[in-house]
């Protein structure tokens, strides 16, 4: 059995099928544009996906997603894991198998539209500043039981 651990990322992870990409070929046009503004403020973001980085890339980039400002990653490797940043993503963690802090999964993208607003209201705030308001420290002893 392979060692759970904290991957201490601090991203925004955006999952693809329902929940960038709709009903298999719509771009979601105002999550693109929310990770664009965050990613202008600071945000690390990173596409999210069960399926081939590289064909999951040329797939976005035909859609219209700059893939050069956003990496796209297999979802695998974090499994099972701990894992901290902000989940977007139409399935839960617990339903993939992932280990995160409380109050960083966000199924309908409220959170993420949130933080976003936030910033555009107030230009001087960074967006990994908003983030922690979100999240809540898991004691590491906690985890390693």
């Amino acid at each position: 059995m392979q060692k759970r651990k904290i991957i201490e990322e601090k991203a925004i992870f955006i999952d693809v099928q329902e929940t960038l990409v709709k009903n298999g070929n719509f771009l979601d046009k105002k999550l693109y544009s929310n990770m664009l503004k965050a990613q202008n403020r600071g945000a690390e973001i990173i596409i999210f996906t069960l399926a081939e980085p590289i064909s999951t890339a040329r797939y976005l980039k035909n859609l219209g997603v700059d893939t050069a400002l956003f990496p796209v990653r297999n979802k695998f490797p974090y499994r099972g894991h701990l894992f901290s940043g902000l989940i977007v993503d139409d399935a839960t963690p617990k339903e993939q198998g992932f280990l995160t802090k409380p109050n960083v999964y966000d199924a309908t993208g409220r959170i993420f539209n949130h933080l976003v607003q936030q910033l555009e209201l107030f230009p001087k705030l960074k967006f990994q500043t908003l983030l922690k308001r979100y999240q809540s420290p898991l004691p590491v002893k906690e985890f390693q039981r």
